[in-house]
């Protein structure tokens, strides 16, 4: 027997900011743990299906509204604050440290921008301790580059860098179209109707994406050697991030358990 009722509950980070979280955990002794970080403009109660279906089969899922998202919003002046990736991996490092040791395996997944971070974390070697307790990742859609449809001009790019530190925390709007990321249109009605959606980021937070993508696509941040099963998981027809790099990235690994699946549409 396994429960479909979700606990709700906070987490505070070293800095005390609140993070919302949820907890699924089957009613029988768990098989497995399974810690999950969204994407960006995201929030957990998003993935309605994948956290119980994990649930109904022996999986306990840990999942966080990353800061300056979803629930982890106290006030508008925070939304999409999630200040410089070393506080998105310092948040990510606390949340995972919080469920071990663990008595049984852990396993890491992310979605798109929260591939990312974990990659990003998984290439840190001030988080080596914890990584060498993961015994998977799980990596959907991560991002290491825009489609050329969607990359914004190197001019752009070169202009917000500048801007982005002087004002870290200016918040700007990336709207997008539901419509176009899903073939369920329930879901991309839902999507449009989401008020936690609010598609704010800040330049310091995305400028970190875009260098951090940069760092993994060229080498500059590699893969801890305890990284030893990854599960690759992207869109052919994605029309926002580029399978090809994402491809292109993941055959330069030498993952010993990878498995690449590749999705078309």
């Amino acid at each position: 027997m396994y429960s479909d009722i979700v606990t709700e509950g906070a987490f505070n980070v070293p800095d005390h900011h609140a993070l919302y979280t949820e907890t699924w955990t089957p009613e029988s002794s768990p098989k497995a743990k399974l810690i999950f970080i969204h994407n960006f403009n995201d929030h957990i109660d998003r993935y309605w299906e994948l956290f119980p279906s994990l649930d109904s089969r022996g999986v306990a899922v840990y999942a966080f509204d990353q800061r300056g998202w979803g629930k982890s919003v106290h006030e508008p002046s925070e939304r999409g604050c999630g200040g410089p990736m070393k506080t998105t991996l310092s948040d990510l490092a606390a949340f995972i440290r919080h469920q071990l040791p663990s008595p049984v395996p852990v396993f890491l997944m992310g979605h798109s921008y929260g591939s990312t971070a974990i990659l990003i974390l998984a290439a840190s070697p001030q988080y080596e301790d914890l990584i060498t307790q993961i015994r998977g990742f799980l990596l959907a859609s991560p991002y290491f580059a825009f489609t050329p449809k969607a990359q914004p001009s190197q001019l752009l790019v070169s202009i917000m860098r500048p801007v982005a530190r002087i004002f870290p925390h200016k918040q700007i709007t990336v709207k997008g179209n539901h419509s176009l990321t899903t073939h369920d249109p329930e879901v991309a009605k839902s999507g449009f109707e989401d008020s936690l959606l609010h598609a704010t980021g800040t330049l310091q937070s995305i400028m970190d994406y875009i260098a951090a993508a940069d760092a993994l696509r060229h080498g500059k941040a590699k893969l801890s050697k305890s990284v030893k099963s990854v599960w690759f998981a992207y869109a052919t027809r994605d029309i926002s991030l580029d399978h090809r790099v994402s491809k292109e990235w993941w055959e330069e690994q030498n993952i010993e358990e990878g498995k690449l699946v590749e999705y078309d549409g």
